[in-house]
């Protein structure tokens, strides 16, 4: 896993716990230092009920179409005009720092371009809520035409036993049981999905952990016009998040986890990236990622990852959602497996499709 990779994975995680870094200061703006004010930004932004993360790209086209790309003139337009917008809500009124250990948050994650939106994903209680415009995504960003055709097709194959399958491939919301679907992957997969329900006290303290792992991981800088720099220290933040990480009950024994915590020893201890921050009214109002700053990029001139961060309404499940039926998805596995296991041709034979 390349060092971009590595800092792609956990800058995430890090930057959504740095909120609650400025929790118990007293110190005033006027005597803080760079890093108390950026900390204290977090924490006022995730001192309310919702938040909203809006994630894009800064660039030109042609610097997306730099040496080496594969991109067309168009895709590079569409990814630039495209949003990935994520909404988190605390359920209540209570601000989302104390959501852990009173009911939970709800969420939302959408995928925008133009305003239109291609496909969103929302977690509401126990409740997964999925919907997806395959022939815009395939058209927006310019993916093989024959493999989508073929996809829809598969699913509405499928919807003969799984009618949430026919709904998918129109683009309709569906839902699903996130345990009941978990149980199904492991009973299926024979993998063990550990439980990651923890109690509000192991809550309260794995926020804990990770807030001290991100807070060991980056300095700060700056503070003129309210414009700061984080400096990262790669192998510290994986290294110190990967150990929180594993207080949290189950999470370390998730197949995948190990490689993530081993992959810091790739990482040069010198490695740094810098993050800028702006701090407005108290509240780290926007993040910014300069990509030109990792080993290795094609880029031609200067593009940037921005996360601007706002407040968010709450997060409400959509009406009209057809339901995975799990039983009938256990059935249709156990039919493809046997299937499969008399003949090596796919269960779901179609003809071929040209773009």
């Amino acid at each position: 896993m390349g060092r971009s990779k590595v800092f792609g994975v956990v800058l995430s995680a890090g930057l959504a716990v740095a909120a609650l870094a400025g929790c118990g200061t007293s110190t005033t703006q006027a005597k803080a230092t760079p890093a108390q004010t950026v900390n204290s930004g977090f924490s006022a932004a995730f001192d309310q009920p919702g938040l909203q993360m809006a994630i894009s790209v800064k660039s030109s086209p042609s610097v997306l179409r730099g040496a080496g790309s594969t991109l067309t003139a168009a895709q590079a337009t569409n990814l630039l005009d495209s949003q990935l917008v994520i909404s988190v809500h605390s359920n209540g009124s209570s601000p989302l720092s104390q959501a852990a250990t009173k009911g939970g948050s709800s969420s939302d994650i959408a995928l925008a371009e133009g305003g239109v939106t291609l496909a969103e994903v929302r977690s509401v209680g126990h409740e997964l809520y999925v919907r997806v415009d395959i022939p815009k995504i395939t058209g927006t960003y310019g993916l093989n035409k024959g493999s989508a055709t073929q996809f829809v097709q598969g699913l509405n194959q499928i919807a003969v036993e799984v009618p949430a399958a026919g709904a998918l491939s129109a683009g309709k919301w569906v839902s699903v049981d996130v345990a009941g679907l978990l149980q199904l992957i492991g009973s299926q997969t024979g993998i063990s999905i550990p439980s990651t329900t923890a109690s509000p006290a192991e809550a309260k303290s794995f926020i804990a952990n990770l807030l001290g792992a991100f807070q060991r991981s980056y300095q700060v800088s700056g503070g003129s016009g309210g414009a700061y720099v984080l400096t990262v220290h790669d192998k510290a933040l994986v290294t110190n998040l990967s150990q929180a990480v594993s207080t949290f009950p189950g999470l370390a024994n998730i197949p995948g986890y190990s490689s993530i915590s081993h992959s810091a020893d790739q990482i040069p201890a010198s490695a740094t990236v810098s993050v800028d921050a702006t701090v407005s009214n108290g509240k780290v109002t926007r993040l910014a990622l300069p990509l030109n700053q990792f080993p290795g990029n094609k880029l031609s001139g200067p593009a940037t990852l921005v996360v601007a961060i706002s407040g968010a309404g709450a997060v409400s499940a959509p009406s009209g959602a057809t339901a995975v039926d799990l039983t009938q998805v256990a059935k249709l596995i156990g039919q493809i497996t046997s299937k499969s296991s008399g003949s090596s041709a796919s269960p779901y034979s179609s003809s071929p499709v040209t773009s």
